[in-house]
């Protein structure tokens, strides 16, 4: 096949029955696709069969159980040339519940042949409500195919044959629909042709004098012709991006005897070529490209619209599987996507979607669960306008911008970068519901599978009033630690220069949200990981805007050190440092919710007066000792280290500005350390001892319905361990069951500690029976109950009135989120000595502390701050602020009888 010919890739569509099969192997057949002789044989086996029309369509129809049926179930792939085009035809399904294979047939055409039938009520039957007729085009349309031909098909069966009243009528029909649905009608060509006979299939037609030809109108240029054929040869050429970065969706990964590892999968953009180094996502997996080949041929370098197979370095068949993505590591590899917005049209659900909706997405070759977290906007389907914030609940027909997060990890694109990454079907009940096109995607933001497995991880928090220079800061540290590359360093330089924000180049390694960049600071906690020699970092950067504090607190209670940064520019460090600035406020939060062990960085040195100066140093150094000292940490044994987060002084080499710094030097039980940077400073941190030896505390962060799996609670494992075939109880749900199966990262685990993020199945367990906020543990090993009540230790930090008895705000602990009641104030005490003031206190005000019993509004599980940290601590949240934290000292559990135990628990139980 001429390789200088343009390559383009049709898709025929249409109702069941209406002929695609047998007009496209008709096609196939007459341009040399396929022998005489083949044809002949499926002749005959056809007749053998009584299915003697079926024989064009069983060039395509090779699965059996399809030539029996007489339907096409998957995709069929067919290559034939035309005077102008080498073509690729892909013969999609027309029946209902096979519509998910045509999907991923459609994504990937240049143009879609709409098949109808001319016969007597079965073009009818095709463009009625429930025909598919009308879903495809519309499908067809939304993922993004827009050149459309329709073949007006079996042509002599019309009454009479070949009656133009028909053609003509059944046009007029189906231009009103396209034109509804997007397609511009002038721009379709409308070819009546017998897929049976080969009228105007290739010639034109002597049954059909009176068709003087069809004729199309379009901005790139007009076009006109007869038959079928000349139709096809009217397509405009796809434009191939071979100038994006790569992305290859693997269809499959084959272990081959003395070759290896060979992933294979069609090149959507971009150029894969041997020697090119390849990322996969979401596996995180980085290797060389041995060799790259096509149809059992050698290819110098593939581009988009091969198929390829191409063997890799040192990857196991066991790291990377169908629905993972390879791009070039050194240009916009591809990332796992943390949650993405996408454009969604309902198109056939029996009832109403609402939030927490977690069905399966085919996106690319991805087939994977996601949550419809946040139904944001209802919209018009066609125009895209607004029509309701947030509704309540979706409808067929209705259209909606969702938030969607996935199940398992999953890497799509927005639909604007990387069309064939960005479209998906919905599919629940066997069928497809909905479809959609993703808007914008959230990265998560990994480690390279590389990294020492044999280092200790260590959570660092990065703390300091809004502008210090946090993100600045620890964005440097992570591109000098190789976090990041020097490529996206670049990128963003050039994107912030662009705003007018050049100084903000590093913290862009963190503030991905461009709602952040536009403002410049840092919304959401962005978790961020790098290598030093000692350990295995990651890096929380949390955010100063007080508004932000909440988030603050959720990534503050994960972490073993918090380094605060205060800014040494004039004015600035004192701003900090004031009754109002957040200097005071983060250093405070960070020692009451349990983070014992500070580095100071005091930073902007580059902008003291004079530059670098050590008085300047001095002075801040002594005054933030004197504060942390007061609300409980010891100074002896907190790192002070002047540096630039900017120009790089102190990170990661002494400064030869500063001279005059000696270097820093701390003394403690567990031993003293000194060093120069704050990278040694980082080193120094003493290794946390994580908790393995305490029951197991594992928090849901979500429950997913998993088709195929069952149940999956998604969290991450706060104390003990937790292991497959162990029986677990969920509070305050009072559920308790057995673990089928532990995973991480797709890989099972023989058993989670903590930190550990994972999914496992559980046995007999509905997603509505637990959810979020929810407590796993052991059944055997002080499972967790539900609290009746709790005494705390509580600091109000920013409320404007008073706060009296009863007053009920929502409290984050953990990852519940529930309104609790100040049934009683205890007592008011010293916020840093602990030492009670005042019994009974009437109402509290911000700054002040004190002892109070709280009352859970709905069923909640919490613990003591002593016994189980993580889930002893909580922000207490109004008017849309933290207005207060604190740590529980005392639960008063409910007595849990006669909760649900499932058989699983009960034979497991058994069993031992």
């Amino acid at each position: 096949m001429g390789k200088e010919k343009t390559h383009i890739n049709i898709v025929v569509i249409g109702h069941v029955d209406s002929g695609k099969s047998t007009t496209t192997g008709h096609l196939i057949y007459k341009c040399g696709g396929i022998d005489k002789r083949t044809i002949e044989k499926f002749e005959k086996e056809a007749a053998e069969m009584g299915k003697g029309s079926f024989k064009y369509a069983w060039v395509l129809d090779k699965l059996k159980a399809e030539r029996e049926r007489g339907i096409t179930i998957d995709i069929a792939l067919w290559k034939f040339e035309t005077s102008k085009y080498y073509v690729t035809i892909i013969d999609a399904p027309g029946h209902r519940d096979f519509i998910k294979n045509m999907i991923t047939g459609t994504s990937q055409a240049d143009c879609a042949v709409l098949i109808v039938a001319g016969g007597v009520g079965e073009f009818e039957a095709g463009i009625s409500k429930n025909g598919q007729t009308r879903e495809h085009a519309l499908l067809a349309f939304t993922l993004g195919v827009k050149q459309l031909i329709v073949g007006v098909n079996k042509m002599d069966s019309t009454e009479p044959p070949y009656s133009q009243a028909r053609f003509e009528e059944i046009t007029k029909e189906v231009s009103a629909y396209i034109k509804k649905i997007g397609y511009n009608p002038a721009s379709v060509a409308f070819v009546p042709i017998s897929g049976w006979h080969g009228d105007n299939m290739l010639e034109a037609s002597s049954n059909m004098g009176w068709f003087k030809g069809w004729k199309i109108e379009r901005k790139e240029g007009n076009a006109s012709g007869v038959t079928l054929l000349d139709a096809l040869d009217a397509i405009l050429p796809p434009s191939r991006p071979t100038d994006k970065p790569l992305r290859l969706p693997l269809q499959d990964v084959y272990k081959i005897g003395g070759i290896g590892t060979v992933p294979v999968g069609r090149v959507e953009t971009g150029i894969l070529k041997p020697g090119m180094v390849v990322t996969f996502a979401p596996a995180n997996v980085t290797t060389e490209v041995k060799s790259v080949e096509m149809h059992h041929e050698s290819l110098t370098e593939a581009t988009p619209g091969d198929n390829v197979g191409f063997n890799v370095k040192n990857v196991s068949v066991k790291d990377i599987r169908r629905g993972n993505v390879a791009g070039d590591s050194k240009n916009d590899p591809p990332q796992e996507a943390g949650s993405f917005n996408a454009q969604v049209i309902i198109l056939n659900h029996p009832g109403q979607i609402s939030q927490g909706y977690a069905p399966v997405l085919d996106c690319h070759t991805a087939h994977i669960a996601c949550k419809f977290a946040e139904l944001k906007e209802k919209i018009d389907r066609r125009s895209g306008k607004k029509l309701e914030d947030n509704p309540k609940a979706l409808k067929s027909g209705d259209a909606a911008i969702v938030e969607m997060i996935p199940g398992k990890p999953m890497c799509v694109e927005s639909f604007s970068t990387y069309p064939p990454l960005g479209r998906f079907a919905v599919r629940d009940m066997r069928q497809t519901v909905a479809v959609g096109v993703i808007k914008s995607v959230e990265k998560k933001v990994v480690y390279s599978k590389n990294m020492g497995k044999e280092k200790i991880h260590i959570n660092i928090v990065v703390i300091g009033h809004v502008d210090s220079g946090k993100s600045t800061t620890t964005g440097h540290l992570i591109y000098k630690c190789g976090g990041i590359d020097k490529r996206t360093i670049e990128k963003f330089e050039k994107e912030a220069a662009e705003m007018g924000k050049g100084s903000f180049k590093y913290a862009w390694v963190l503030d991905k949200l461009k709602a952040e960049r536009e403002r410049g600071i840092t919304i959401d906690i962005s978790l961020w990981k790098f290598e030093t020699s000692k350990y295995y970092v990651t890096i929380i950067d949390a955010p100063g805007h007080r508004d932000f504090i909440k988030n603050m607190i959720t990534g503050t209670s994960q972490a073993d050190c918090a380094v605060l940064i205060v800014a040494a520019g004039v004015g600035e460090f004192e701003a900090g440092i004031s009754k109002n600035g957040q200097t005071r406020e983060h250093a405070l939060l960070a020692y009451t919710l349990g983070v014992k062990q500070l580095i100071v960085g005091v930073n902007k040195m580059d902008s003291t007066e004079p530059p670098y100066s050590q008085a300047r140093f001095e002075e801040i150094t002594k005054e933030v000792s004197a504060y942390i000292k007061k609300i409980g940490y010891n100074p002896a044994t907190v790192a002070f280290v002047p540096i630039s987060g900017w120009h790089g002084d102190n990170m990661l080499e002494p400064s030869s500005n500063m001279g005059w710094f000696k270097g820093w030097k701390i003394e403690r039980k567990e031993g003293g350390a000194n060093g120069v940077t704050l990278l040694e400073a980082l080193d120094s941190i003493l290794p946390p001892s994580r908790p393995t030896d305490k029951p197991l505390r594992l928090p849901l962060q979500d429950v997913y319905k998993i088709g195929g799996i069952g149940t999956v609670p998604v969290g991450r494992v706060e104390t003990g361990m937790l292991k497959a075939g162990m029986i677990v109880t969920f509070a305050p749900a009072n559920v308790t069951t057995e673990v089928k199966s532990v995973e991480m990262h797709h890989e099972s685990l023989a058993e989670a500690l903590p930190g550990d993020n994972v999914g496992f199945n559980v046995k007999n367990v509905s997603v509505k029976d637990i959810r979020r906020g929810n407590v796993a543990g052991d059944s055997k090993n002080d499972p967790p109950q539900e609290a009746g009540n709790f005494t705390s230790q509580v600091i109000i930090l920013n409320h404007p009135g008073q706060i009296s008895q009863g007053y009920a705000p929502v409290l984050d602990c953990h990852t519940a989120h529930i309104a609790c009641k100040f049934s009683e104030l205890k007592e008011k005490i010293d916020r840093r000595s602990g030492k009670k003031l005042e019994d009974n206190p009437k109402a509290l005000k911000s700054g002040d502390a004190a002892i109070i019993l709280m009352i859970p509004g709905k069923p909640m599980c919490v613990e003591s701050f002593s016994q189980y940290p993580p889930l002893g601590r909580f922000a207490v949240r109004d008017m849309r602020q933290t207005v207060a934290v604190g740590v529980i000292k005392a639960v008063e559990k409910k007595a849990s009888g006669g909760g649900k135990v499932t058989k699983s628990a009960q034979k497991a139980a058994k069993a031992k």
